[in-house]
């Protein structure tokens, strides 16, 4: 595997990825701020090179998704030169990927073109190609979800990799030429809940506000197709146990009764129910979660619940820093339980 660069002045030579990169990407990650995936697992030990081709990696424990921990979206490996030039300035960044960064109008576009040094090929009907095939993504920089699906409607855009479900039925009557294929993602939506602060310290309110949650008719709105139960672990995941096997008290959280949920913050303290505060980015599918739990909430449970939005690198920054207190519409990565638990519940969790 090489690092790839642009033919620049400036720019370092391609060079072969070594152990050390390896070794020095785990050991940035497990004391920098960016690596707080990776140490809410706390699992490594240590990590150390022991040749050019050979990484020694200590665990502490065994944790099974250690494969995501170290190489996956929170253990994503840049060159050491990427580093000390400085990772936040866009013309310092280089990768082994198939695609070199060539052009970047803040606010308007970036553009890729194919890197010709790119290690990987595919094999079609028996032949092998050298990939990419294509030689240039020009990616426009769309912060508005609404003006990203016109662009797509008018074919200023030829590709939209996510459109969420609320477009889906628009797009099918304005634009039935599209070529279109649904797929589910690795994650799924949850609402998180501060425990430090009443009323959210107390596991009866929390317990009331799931109850008092309808959430087949979020689902059914938002998401389409998926799972209702799939957190911590989703189905087919090794560990999963079906909702009809879980106590009887676990179940009743699933089952939607504002009735009961009224009864129970009344038993709580709070017959005349309470206001909360609720963050969201301002992704389509987040903020329609949110928007519909606080209009049950506000009309079953008398919560009056005050949304603010983020744009998506705004949330991702206060979530890290924990300063979306009391609640929040968050992610959730069912496929990953280890990893999903110990964002969200253990004390150094960035969702926590």
């Amino acid at each position: 595997v090489m690092w790839a660069a642009a033919r620049k002045e400036h720019v370092m030579e391609s060079r072969e990825y070594t152990a050390a990169d390896f070794a020095f990407n785990l050991n940035r990650l497990l004391v920098s701020p960016s690596g707080t995936g990776l140490r809410t697992a706390d699992f490594i030990e240590s990590v150390t090179a022991t040749d050019k081709y050979t990484v020694v990696v200590e665990t502490k424990k065994f944790y099974p998704e250690w494969w995501w921990s170290i190489g996956g979206e929170f253990g994503q490996h840049i060159p050491p030169e990427v580093v000390e030039a400085g990772a936040g300035d866009y013309d310092n960044l280089i990768g082994t990927g198939p695609f070199i960064l060539t052009e970047r109008v803040p606010g308007s576009h970036m553009l890729y073109t194919a890197n010709p040094d790119y290690w990987d090929t595919t094999t079609i009907n028996g032949v092998e190609y050298q990939i990419p095939f294509v030689d240039e993504i020009i990616m426009p920089l769309i912060g508005e979800g609404a003006t990203a699906i016109a662009a797509l409607r008018t074919a200023t855009v030829d590709i939209h990799m996510r459109v969420f479900p609320p477009d889906f039925e628009h797009l099918a009557q304005s634009s039935p030429e599209l070529l279109t294929a649904r797929g589910q993602g690795g994650f799924g939506n949850a609402i998180s809940l501060g425990v430090d602060q009443p009323p959210l310290n107390d596991k009866e309110v929390r317990r009331a506000l799931m109850i008092g949650t309808n959430i087949d008719a979020i689902f059914k709105a938002n998401l389409l197709m998926g799972e209702t139960y799939a957190f911590p672990i989703a189905p087919g995941v090794p560990g999963h146990v079906p909702l009809e096997e879980l106590p009887a008290e676990t179940r009743l959280l699933f089952d939607y009764n504002p009735v009961l949920a009224r009864q129970m913050l009344a038993d709580a303290g709070y017959p005349d129910g309470f206001t909360l505060e609720m963050h969201s980015s301002v992704r389509p599918d987040w903020l329609g979660i949110a928007e519909m739990v606080a209009g049950m909430w506000k009309e079953d449970l008398n919560i009056d619940v005050e949304i603010k939005t983020y744009e998506k690198v705004a949330f991702r920054a206060l979530m890290t820093a924990k300063e979306l207190l009391p609640s929040a519409s968050v992610p959730a990565y069912p496929g990953l339980a280890f990893t999903s638990l110990g964002q969200a519940y253990y004390p150094g969790g960035w969702q926590n």
